[in-house]
């Protein structure tokens, strides 16, 4: 809320969505279609501190108010499953951006739930993830790998920026951006990087399915077996 108190958000097996205050006070609850898929977004899509939360379901993608109600044209709903949601804000200017795939369709929506004209949404294969978005020497990229075994880097209107030669075994873990590299792992625990101009390297990092690799924009980690490895 805007006094700055912290609030919980959960979903229980029943789907029945609850909002619990900083005192353990149920809000409200809603029960919603299906399970929640990845993270629950907190955005501001009218410019007044008033808080949303956005997510998509297995089927839908919902912007829901501090008040359990849903925000207009929310929800959208699909007929096939969809990918979890990520939201974009590209000149921090709270003008958003909510992309998700549906099968080898990639839908990115303005805030009022509008498809965004000029944006390819035809997927190379179906995406693995939702297209990650970074920003780095003043140029935006998407990125994404595929059931085909394609890894795609994108201009932020969809369109491809760099060509990534090959197929790949992708392992269970999304791809990321560390420093300026372009990273992902395959299932035989190898890391492969790219560099802004397609450039790559593999490196060998001696993980064995199933593993965890991940990290951010300065580090990287991964467990394996018993074996937790940082930086």
């Amino acid at each position: 809320p805007r006094t700055g108190e912290k609030e919980v958000v959960v979903q229980d097996r029943d789907n029945q969505l609850y909002l619990i205050g900083h005192d353990g006070k149920i809000l409200w609850k809603k029960r919603l279609d299906s399970p929640i898929q990845g993270e629950i977004h907190q955005v501001d899509l009218f410019r007044n501190g008033f808080l949303q939360l956005a997510f998509n379901t297995l089927y839908s993608s919902y912007v829901i108010d501090r008040n359990g109600k849903e925000v207009a044209p929310f929800p959208l709903q699909y007929k096939t499953p969809i990918t979890p949601l990520e939201v974009f804000d590209y000149e921090s200017n709270r003008e958003y951006r909510f992309l998700f795939a549906e099968g080898n369709t990639l839908h990115l929506l303005d805030k009022k739930g509008q498809e965004v004209k000029g944006f390819n949404q035809s997927a190379n294969g179906k995406p693995l993830f939702t297209p990650k978005h970074y920003r780095f020497n003043g140029k935006d990229y998407l990125i994404y790998s595929s059931n085909n075994g394609t890894f795609n880097i994108l201009h932020r209107n969809g369109e491809p920026r760099i060509t990534v030669k090959g197929a790949y075994s992708f392992s269970n873990n999304p791809p990321l951006v560390l420093g300026n590299l372009f990273m992902f792992t395959n299932t035989d625990g190898t890391l492969i990087s790219i560099d802004e101009k397609g450039g790559m390297t593999r490196k060998n990092l001696s993980l064995t399915e199933p593993f965890y690799w991940g990290g951010n924009r300065y580090v990287l980690t991964s467990l394996s077996g018993n074996i937790l490895t940082i930086g």
